[in-house]
């Protein structure tokens, strides 16, 4: 029999590298079809459930306190919202939901002044609500509900008399009937997270009047039984949520005394938990999700300060940030970095009132630093950092009462530290530097001498040891910027000005054969100063800052096209002066100060050439088999017009590794790929047939 599968982009189940975990990424918010926080339709507590390809949420409370009852569904093929007739029962919210089959199910909740025992049933051919038999137990908010095959069960959850209760019902469709079953193996609580995986149902977390919980029951319809398994490993906490994908659950953010973003990754098979990436922006609690097709979503909640409506697609597949060993001993910002070869080297910064001239070098084939030789001037933070060839360059910064314009030159071959032709500018701090080929380039930065910042730019030749003065940076005045080189090309932007405005979102190109600035394209974030950046093969990378508040957002700039792609946020806590650079084809990103100093340190690998997540696709249904395999690979689709057709393969840093072309295609088409030559990894192929393209992720083993 052809197995087959057909979706927008194809989700795949492989066993991930140390690189490859997962992903959240931002969608249009609830309700709306762009991002956009200060729209109404914020809400918490609401519910939600999938039926088919689209997922549906509803009721809730927002900010004004209002309980609300309207409905909406997401179409993730098209990433837009549409509004559905509102919920058939009273507006509520801690209501639960879930589907049976291709009709979804709200029942139970409460308001202000009551709960409800009330069920309702959607279907989403007629867009309609009809009432179904009353829940079995009590009137309640709180529950939780999932289902399993045909059956839908709700339990545990708050009565109006204000008792916790650890009921638990089974409601079957057919005869619109409700059974009770075996009493919830837990103590009674509210407030708790459920979720089915295959045949089994799960739940866990929540609170009574006393205590939150963090113990964790699997309930077996057949024998009407409740096992304990292994305890969330998160914090004991309550209006978690939770949900499954592909045969594994999740639990994520909630309330333990502190809003929490963190997110969980249970395993029925080994009974065990595992830490995924942390949902992205707020830390929150009441949350509504649902999954589709190997993903999740989730969104919207209490953050605590107000009430949220951003939506967020999780993938478990692909996680482009890992943590790795801690930077050296020291917590510190303001430092710098850069590297050498395959090595990585931090040094300098400030680390609670003292300056640091430590310095150290990271090797990524062992996950280790170790501590070399001191930086040879004094210690500072705010300086700036390069490499050209075998040798690395640390200049400028300050102490807190001086700053400087000496430079050092660091050979790691002898772990020694020369002094060079000091900087051919005034002495400053917060500078911008990289290198483009064979010389080191500084400029910008605060000048002591100004007393302001300044846009002057240098460059220095290593081989003659001597500075030469360049064309001015043609934006405003900064410090605090951002730099980086990309092939023959210096890229500098963003940081603030000393006299305004500030921040700022300019980026510029900076070609030293014609010693010419061009203005790009602004960087689309939020404005900021203070980020990390770096550049991988043909694309930068900036992230992290400040402004409003500490950023971990995470942006691709690609020079070819002028434009920049949102990534997965940095992996870490949100934070600025955070130090960064690349090493081979992974860039890194630690240190930095937020709500406290950091001394972590995070490993990036870029996603792939394609910009798979957001791919301008239309609809060229692909099935591909099998996936994964050994390279050897089918593909079968239908083309209604002659054309060419096109294939091509990328591997996971962009680079075209399989090219096929046809001419005049039509019908359907099985294709036999031949990929057994590649190594085992992550690829993506991308089909092209006129103005369709689909792209698709495929795993080789």
């Amino acid at each position: 029999m052809k197995k087959s599968l057909t979706i927008l982009f194809v989700i795949t189940a492989f066993t991930c590298t140390s690189y490859a975990q997962d992903t959240w990424i931002r969608k249009s918010d609830i309700g709306y079809n762009t991002i956009n926080d200060y729209e109404p339709n914020r809400r918490t507590n609401a519910t939600g459930f999938s039926i088919g390809s689209n997922g549906y949420v509803g009721t809730g409370i927002d900010d004004d306190f209002t309980y609300k009852k309207d409905f909406w569904e997401y179409n993730p093929a098209t990433k837009t919202w549409s509004q559905k007739a509102d919920f058939g029962g009273s507006a509520r919210d801690g209501a639960v939901g879930f589907n049976i089959g291709a009709k979804g199910y709200i029942g139970t909740g409460k308001d202000a002044d009551s709960c409800y025992n009330d069920f309702w049933e959607f279907d989403p051919t007629t867009n309609t609500w009809t009432q179904r038999a009353d829940f079995g137990g009590s009137s309640r908010g709180g529950a939780v509900g999932f289902n399993i095959a045909d059956k839908g069960y709700i339990g545990t959850g708050l009565e109006d008399s204000l008792s916790h209760t650890n009921d638990f019902w089974e409601y079957d469709p057919v005869s619109d009937s409700w059974t009770q079953k075996a009493d919830f193996g837990g103590s009674a609580r509210a407030e708790a997270v459920g979720f089915s995986i295959t045949d089994k149902g799960y739940v866990g977390t929540g609170r009574d009047s006393l205590s939150s919980y963090n113990d964790f029951w699997e309930y077996n319809p057949v024998a009407d039984t409740w096992i304990q398994k292994a305890d969330f490993a998160g914090t004991p906490r309550y209006e978690a949520f939770g949900l499954s994908i592909a045969g594994k659950g999740y639990i994520g953010t909630g309330y333990d005394g502190t809003y929490r973003r963190d997110f969980w990754e249970y395993n029925p098979a080994t009974d065990t938990w595992m830490a995924k990436a942390n949902i992205p922006e707020h830390d929150r609690k009441g949350a509504v999700t649902f999954s589709i097709a190997g993903k999740g979503y989730a969104g919207t909640g209490w953050e605590g300060a107000f009430v949220l409506r951003d939506f967020f697609e999780y993938d478990p597949a692909v996680n482009l940030w890992t943590g790795i060993e801690e930077l050296g001993v020291t917590v510190r910002n303001d430092a710098v970095g850069f590297s050498i070869g395959d090595k990585g080297y931090i040094g300098t910064g400030f680390s609670f009132y003292l300056f640091l001239k430590d310095f150290w070098e990271y090797d990524p084939a062992n996950d280790s630093w170790t501590q070399k030789a001191d930086f040879g001037g004094a210690a500072r933070s705010g300086a700036v950092g390069f490499s050209i060839g075998e040798k690395g360059y640390l200049g400028t910064g300050q102490d807190g009462l001086y700053s400087y314009d000496d430079l050092w030159e660091y050979d790691p071959a002898i772990n020694n530290w020369t002094q060079k032709a000091d900087f051919g500018g005034s002495f400053r701090e917060d500078a911008v530097g990289f290198s483009i080929g064979d010389k080191g380039y500084l400029g910008l930065g605060w000048s002591e001498d100004a007393g302001a910042s300044i846009r002057d730019f240098w460059e220095y030749n290593p081989v003659v040891d001597t500075w030469t003065q360049k064309a001015d940076f043609e934006g405003a005045n900064r410090g605090r910027a951002i730099g980086f080189g990309i092939a023959n090309k210096g890229y500098v932007g963003l940081g603030e000005n000393s006299s305004g405005p500030y921040p700022l979102l300019d980026f510029w190109e900076y070609d030293p054969s014609t010693d010419i600035w061009t203005q790009k394209a602004d960087f689309e974030g939020a404005e900021r100063k203070e980020p990390v950046a770096f550049s991988i093969a043909n694309k930068g990378y900036v992230g992290t800052g400040s402004f409003v508040w500490e950023y971990y957002d995470f942006w691709e700039y690609d020079p070819a096209t002028d434009d920049w792609k949102k990534k997965e946020d940095f992996g870490g806590d949100g934070r600025f002066w955070a130090v960064g650079f690349s090493i081979g084809d992974k860039g890194y990103i630690g240190a930095g100060q937020g709500s406290t100093i950091y001394n972590d340190f995070w490993e990036y690998t870029p996603e792939f050439g394609v910009d798979i997540s957001e791919s301008e696709t239309e609809n060229l249904p692909i099935a591909l088999f099998p996936n994964p395999s050994d390279g050897n690979l089918t593909i079968e689709f239908t083309l209604l017009s002659s054309q060419q057709l096109q294939f091509e393969v990328f591997d996971v840093f962009g680079r075209k590794v399989y090219k096929r072309t046809e001419e005049n295609i039509i019908g359907t088409i099985t294709r036999h790929l031949d990929l057994s030559h590649l190594p085992s990894g992550t690829y993506f192929l991308k089909v092209m047939h006129g103005e369709m393209i689909e792209t698709t992720k495929l795993l080789i083993e």
